[in-house]
């Protein structure tokens, strides 16, 4: 503040990542190696003697050696890390009752919505001892061969699966192989038979060609186990709500009167935690992930394939744990794909149930989320912990995400495009402004797909889809660089009442004005010296044209926080701002230092200093950096200082 004036200083971090791929060769064997290190890549630890990169090619030849995504492990690291999910994976509820049912019954039906980790699990659960059935690619694979399709167009052919024509094919295909397919599996040399991928549906309910093939399926089921084999059946929603398929399981023995569905289900804290150490993931990140996801298989999936492909022996030598940031956005990207399947196979009622369960507008424990509880079950959207419905924080975002992406499409029908790749960003941005790329970009790397609006005067907008996993990643970014900064020795505003009481002693917007004109020279200079050692940005304008606000933007403010009744000249008091300036910084050690070096130097000026650290707080607007607040008192009426300094 000026005699006192009280402008705010920013420190903003927003050039962190912008620099180049640094390429390092081995210079006496060029042809052996070549890494590429992005910096916004390397560790923050700045203390930290070693870096952890992304090797794209092998770091040695030695069949000893194991390559990491972060860190290299010798063969023996590596074994003991397989040794550690499969310890996990052995305790998983799915797992155990699995292997319960199959010794008990010599048949079992799996059950859980899309995304859940049925297949893993059952891999963790029967490792090498099964043979998997799996129709819809059985399917595909002889309707591609005895049509002739290219292999350039079996995927967009496959996209069509689900239509009405290719699922009369299958039940055709199912009808005229039937035979062929119980002499395949009965003289498999595997005791287990997993079948999958017979009963899925576009719909809620089968079609009559969805259920006939459903039906054969299990009367092929009945006959390899009728041979003498265990057999596994994986059910889906839409075979799981037909009473002609329950039917058809209980009269074929394959669904026992002592037998009962087993189930996927949420990960209990300890799992959780053991799966999140096993990433390597501090205290801090584990904490924010059980939050976020309540236990949910699709945040674990990735784990769990890894931890099925373990019990199969077909891990490589590769160990690729995932960042925090890759975490939430995976988690993110199924469950937008559950909840779309959601929408298309549930009923409205159910759909709406869970709406209102996202925005509040029912309880968990309302009577009629009780009675639809299996309903809702099914839609993976929700799950059970010791017998208590949970909506995990990841559904309630995604559902409202979802509802505000139906107002843009509807606010701006034909006027948006969908962004998913950098192919679609060098599509529809290649001749927009670099920012905008770059915006595209940075939300990508948090949300599966952005907006692209173009209905703003020729100036194109970016909106990620998911902003809800943009927002988690940004809050775990700052709690890392904040507690990087180390500011504890510093005076905060949260642990300081005197600041409180600075106020600025104009009387009028010009006076106060005048008073900051006086005093920006010395305030620059001192910001100046903050950044001399490193290679800061100073932003105060052109010409220094934002160093001192503007009579006129000082009036504006007074009106902005007046209300009725109040005196103009307290709001002038308590204007933070008529000097100010931004410091951007490349990293957090220059962020750092910059401001330890600024409080040295206010200090050595007798300039009071309070600071804000927004990048520990929930703050959506303005500056996310650190705010110092500064208290400044010159001589009047030459504006000379005592000690003085030069001005401009």
């Amino acid at each position: 503040m000026i005699n006192p004036i009280h402008p705010g200083i920013r420190y903003s971090n927003k050039a962190i990542g912008s620099k180049p791929l640094h390429t390092f060769n081995n210079k006496k064997n060029p042809d052996k190696i070549s890494l590429k290190i992005d910096p916004s890549e390397l560790s923050f630890d700045i203390e930290k003697k070693d870096i952890n990169f992304t090797a794209k090619l092998p770091l040695s030849k030695d069949p000893t050696i194991t390559n990491s995504f972060y860190q290299t492990l010798n063969k023996e690291q590596f074994e003991e890390h397989q040794r550690e999910i499969l310890n996990i994976g052995e305790t998983l509820p799915m797992v155990v009752e699995l292997r319960q049912e199959l010794q008990t019954n010599g048949s079992a039906v799996v059950y859980g919505p899309s995304g859940s980790g049925k297949t893993e699990q059952i891999e963790i659960a029967l490792g090498t001892e099964q043979t998997l059935f799996d129709l819809r690619n059985d399917f595909l694979e002889n309707y591609f061969d005895k049509n002739n399709i290219p292999q350039e167009d079996r995927k967009n052919i496959g996209k069509q699966y689900y239509s009405p024509e290719m699922k009369k094919h299958e039940r055709t295909f199912l009808e005229e192989n039937k035979q062929q397919i119980i002499n395949k599996l009965v003289e498999d040399e595997n005791e287990i038979i997993v079948i999958d991928e017979f009963d899925l549906a576009s719909k809620q309910i089968l079609s009559e060609d969805e259920l006939a093939s459903c039906l054969t399926t299990l009367e092929i089921a009945n006959e390899v186990r009728k041979s003498g084999k265990k057999v596994v059946m994986i059910l889906h929603n839409s075979g799981m709500q037909s009473p002609q398929v329950l039917e058809s399981l209980q009269r074929n023995e394959l669904l026992k009167p002592n037998s009962k569905v087993v189930r996927t289900s949420f990960l209990n804290v300890n799992t959780q935690k053991r799966i999140l150490k096993s990433f390597n993931f501090s205290e801090f990140q584990i904490d924010r992930i059980i939050q976020l996801s309540s236990g949910s298989p699709v945040t674990y999936l990735g784990f769990l394939k890894e931890c099925g492909k373990s019990a199969l022996g077909k891990t490589s030598r590769t160990l690729e744990r995932p960042k925090f940031e890759e975490l939430v956005k995976e988690s993110y990207t199924r469950i937008s794909s559950i909840w779309d399947w959601a929408k298309k196979l549930e009923s409205k009622e159910t759909v709406a149930l869970l709406t209102q369960l996202a925005l509040g507008e029912i309880s968990i424990d309302d009577e009629t989320v009780l009675k639809s509880k299996d309903t809702l079950l099914i839609t993976g959207m929700l799950g059970e912990i010791n017998g208590k419905l949970v909506l995990p924080k990841i559904s309630k975002n995604m559902i409202k995400d979802d509802l505000r992406n139906s107002r843009i499409e509807n606010r701006y029908p034909n006027k948006y495009v969908e962004i998913h790749n950098e192919n679609d960003t060098h599509k529809h941005l290649n001749t927009a402004p670099k920012a905008i790329q770059e915006a595209a970009k940075n939300a990508l790397s948090s949300s599966p797909s952005v907006y692209l609006i173009d209905d703003f005067g020729g100036v194109p907008i970016i909106i990620p889809k998911i902003p809800s996993a943009v927002s988690e990643i940004m809050q775990h970014n700052k709690k890392i660089i904040s507690d990087k900064l180390e500011l504890n020795n510093l005076p905060m505003e949260h642990s300081s009442t005197e600041h409180l009481n600075w106020a600025n002693t104009a009387a009028t917007a010009n006076e106060l004005h005048n008073d900051a004109q006086n005093v920006a020279g010395f305030f620059f200079k001192v910001v100046e010296d903050a950044c001399s050692p490193i290679d800061a940005k100073i932003h105060a304008g052109d010409n220094y044209q934002f160093l001192v606000k503007s009579e006129k933007s000082i009036l504006q403010k007074i009106d902005k926080y007046s209300f009725p009744g109040s005196n103009p000249s307290k709001v002038l008091q308590k204007i933070n701002d008529p000097v100010r300036a931004t410091i951007i910084c490349d990293n957090v050690r220059d962020l750092r230092d910059s401001i330890r070096r600024f409080q040295i130097l206010t200090k050595q000026s007798q300039i009071k200093t309070v600071y804000s650290n927004k990048w520990e707080m929930d703050y959506s607007n303005g500056y996310v950096g650190v705010h110092a607040n500064v208290l400044m008192t010159y001589n009047a009426p030459d504006g000379s200082f005592s000690p003085s300094s030069p001005l401009f």
